[in-house]
């Protein structure tokens, strides 16, 4: 299959400096949620400063040894990150203490709440890390916080409920996600098995094989960690985490669900 190269100029994640921003009463893809939230919703981690950023959680997922202990799935630069630098690989993981992730993230929030109960939808357990190694192959930008239903729900904001069986995407075919900055879009797969390098801007550039390319439009800044799925079943394909004018790019789905165990 012919390989597509692809330089990306920028993650599909929001970082600015403090706003003033007052937080919804009612769920919305950028706003304070009543739990359990939705999945496709604002998510950070705290703490942020001196910066606030937003990514999207993406799907409620379960490992396959424990169905009980119920994750928020996202990206490593979503939920692998904590300021100052927002670096991926920076979080902590289990065991505790435990990096919070708070809903809405601190962007839409206006402001880094640190560790208010009000705001905590999980807490981080486990990121697969990004090796920023000049020539080093990541497969991966992925991230899971545990959460519990009270929490977290497994509907997707504006999708409902994805299929629980796993797919692959395939060029052609059609799909959808959920996010916290352009909400429910679609778009097609181009080209699959596709190696992409990525900045994360002074954390470094890291490269990444065996990517699902698809048209420009599906997200933007904002939207990683969202699942893609394929538009007539719900069944999750991807975890989008990156960008361009040109293309979106995801991880496929089966490779996420490995890396994490």
């Amino acid at each position: 299959m012919k390989k597509y190269i692809y330089l990306l100029t920028n993650i599909a994640l929001v970082v600015v400096g403090l706003v003033a921003h007052t937080a919804q009463a009612t769920c919305v893809k950028d706003g304070f949620c009543d739990r359990p939230i939705q999945m496709g919703v604002s998510i950070s981690n705290t703490p942020s400063s001196p910066v606030i950023y937003a990514g999207t959680a993406g799907m409620r997922v379960r490992p396959f040894g424990n169905p009980n202990l119920k994750l928020i799935l996202s990206n490593n630069h979503v939920l692998g990150a904590v300021g100052p630098d927002l670096c991926p690989n920076t979080a902590d993981g289990y065991p505790a203490p435990m990096t919070w992730t708070v809903q809405p993230g601190s962007l839409d929030l206006g402001f880094d709440p640190g560790n208010d109960p009000a705001y905590v939808a999980g807490l981080v357990f486990r990121y697969v890390p990004i090796d920023f190694t000049p020539g080093a192959r990541n497969r991966v930008d992925a991230a899971v916080a545990v959460t519990t239903p009270s929490y977290a729900s497994d509907e997707i904001l504006g999708l409902g409920e994805p299929n629980p069986i796993l797919g692959t995407a395939t060029v052609g075919m059609p799909v959808t996600k959920s996010g916290r900055t352009t909400g429910v879009t679609t778009g097609t797969v181009l080209a699959v098995n596709s190696t992409v390098s990525v900045s994360y801007g002074s954390c470094g550039t890291a490269t990444f094989e065996g990517q699902v390319i698809t048209t420009a439009g599906l997200g933007a800044s904002g939207d990683s960690g969202s699942v893609v799925l394929e538009q007539v079943t719900n069944t999750p394909v991807g975890l989008y985490f990156a960008g361009s004018a040109f293309s979106g790019i995801m991880n496929p789905i089966l490779d996420v669900y490995t890396a994490l165990r």
